[in-house]
């Protein structure tokens, strides 16, 4: 075994760049928690309002 092999204590883990968030896709930890960001919600309006002209759609 020479000295260049890695073993998993000399392996460094590099966390994420700063101002960067821990996963991409992720809210960072400094957003409070929040779930409902402006995607979300305009994700579920756009899924309410398609849910009701279907409805109305079926109706007339």
């Amino acid at each position: 075994m020479s000295d260049h092999d890695l073993h998993s204590h000399d392996v460094a883990v590099r966390g994420p760049e700063p101002g960067q968030p821990a996963m991409p896709g992720r809210a960072s930890p400094d957003a409070d928690g929040r779930l409902l960001t402006p995607e979300i919600l305009t994700l579920a309006a756009v899924v309410v309002l398609g849910s009701i002209m279907t409805i109305l759609d079926s109706i007339a």
